[in-house]
């Protein structure tokens, strides 16, 4: 779980939490606002001013601090609630920001293992396998608007998305992080020479 799916989960204990304080706390005051009514104590601040010097009694007084008591402690709840579900709303661009960054990069690293395996394949042995891997490959480009006009081997040439010639391939090495490294040419630009795939096709795109 990440960092922000772990602040998510929290801010939903709360809000949790604080629906069931508010719960109770209304229930509560449903009691005590009966017996307000009961002893002729539910009054509004103003009414409550004109009664205080004149005709109530200590039943009221205590009913009427009562009833307010669990008034504000309802306005509490009600309030972190709102605060914590106003956090979860803000929050939640970020978890779908980072889930669909997620799912692209799982996208495109599913790109390179299969441009991986197959430039490292006999062509001749698997011609259909090939053929409709080339095929997806390039549609999945597209997707990014990037366009591949040429696939040889460990590398591959096209347009970029804002139409720039671009050239990319392999590098060799004995280290097996040589094998997933990458040279990057632009307009006849060399970007970087021992980049990850992810690292030059958003380049690309």
């Amino acid at each position: 779980m990440t960092i922000i799916e772990r602040k998510v989960e929290s801010i939903r204990k709360e809000i949790e939490k604080y629906q069931a304080r508010l719960d109770r706390n209304l229930k509560l005051l449903e009691k005590k606002t009966a017996i307000a009514d009961k002893v002729g104590a539910n009054w509004t601040p103003e009414e409550f001013l004109q009664h205080r010097d004149t005709d109530m009694t200590q039943k009221q007084w205590a009913a009427y601090f009562e009833k307010g008591s669990a008034e504000n402690a309802v306005k509490e709840a009600q309030w972190r609630l709102e605060s914590a579900q106003k956090r979860l709303n803000q929050t939640m661009p970020k978890v779908e920001e980072a889930e669909a960054k997620k799912e692209e990069d799982e996208r495109v690293n599913d790109m390179e293992n299969k441009f991986y395996t197959m430039s490292h394949q006999n062509k001749e042995e698997r011609e259909a396998e090939y053929e409709a891997w080339v095929k997806w490959f390039k549609a999945e480009c597209l997707k990014d608007g990037v366009k591949i006009e040429k696939i040889n081997g460990w590398g591959m040439s096209g347009k970029t998305k804002s139409g720039k010639h671009f050239v990319l391939y392999g590098n060799s090495g004995y280290t097996e992080r040589s094998w997933h490294c990458y040279t990057l040419r632009i307009e006849s630009e060399t970007i970087f020479t021992s980049g990850e795939f992810s690292t030059a096709y958003n380049k690309l795109k």
